[in-house]
């Protein structure tokens, strides 16, 4: 309630007071008291986003269109990220593989500058994971996933950290659903450990330009294996593929 009532305020070029502004959160579904519209008026008063005109009711203050305008511009950031992350085809599925690649590959040359050996001990556990699932048969993914997760929090680097955290979202664990598919199909599925084993090498050697290539390679990969996939006119298996592994 207490953004409804700072956004009316900040719309209009006047003074509003409780009613009106009672009446104005009605329209808009709220079920309040013109009572409670004065009490939240006065909260807003003492943080200082609104101050009073006289008898002729609130108006908004600096800080509070501050606010407004911040709180806007983060929903409508969010909206636009929940649109970027709705990925329901191939060529989306490319887009986030691309952008994985900028970003990881940096990642990895940053956490090449600054990992530790206790780091390094936790890559090696998750790599052996994977491979032991490998071997029993199974496709190991969240091993594989959380390798590519705990390097990019090693990067140090917050930005990045943000980034990586935005594209491999746990609601996009089910595209590794459909690169499993095509590595599997391909007989590639055994290769990603053995890529990560390299980015791992060059991280335990503290080579930042090694660990760049090294998972530019790997994602790279991964986009070769997928474009090949869909230019043997498989694009409608994968499209059926994308849409049961999204339900």
């Amino acid at each position: 309630m207490q953004f409804a009532l700072l956004s009316r305020l900040a719309e209009v070029d006047y003074p509003c007071g409780a009613r009106l502004l009672h009446k104005h959160l009605e329209a808009a579904g709220f079920a309040v008291s013109e009572a409670s519209v004065s009490r939240v008026l006065l909260d807003l008063d003492e943080a200082g986003l609104t101050s009073r005109a006289g008898s002729k009711g609130r108006s908004i203050t600096d800080a509070g269109r501050q606010l407004v305008r911040a709180i806007r511009d983060s929903r409508d950031r969010d909206a636009e990220l929940a649109r970027a992350l709705d990925i329901n085809t191939i060529e989306q599925v490319f887009d986030l593989l691309y952008a994985r690649r900028a970003v990881e590959s940096e990642a990895a040359r940053a956490a090449a500058e600054r990992i530790t050996e206790s780091e390094l001990v936790e890559l090696r556990a998750l790599l052996e994971q994977h491979r032991h699932h490998l071997e029993s048969g199974s496709v190991g993914r969240q091993c594989a996933q959380m390798f590519h997760r705990v390097l990019m929090q090693f990067s140090g680097n917050p930005l990045l950290i943000t980034l990586g955290n935005t594209i491999l979202s746990d609601q996009l664990d089910y595209l590794e659903g459909v690169l499993d598919v095509v590595t599997a199909l391909r007989g590639s599925a055994d290769e990603s450990p053995n890529d990560h084993a390299v980015i791992l090498d060059a991280l335990a050697a503290r080579d930042p330009d090694a660990a760049e290539r090294a998972m530019r390679a790997h994602l790279s990969r991964l986009i070769g294996d997928l474009k090949d996939f869909a230019a043997t006119d498989n694009t409608p298996v994968l499209s059926r593929v994308l849409r049961m592994m999204q339900g």
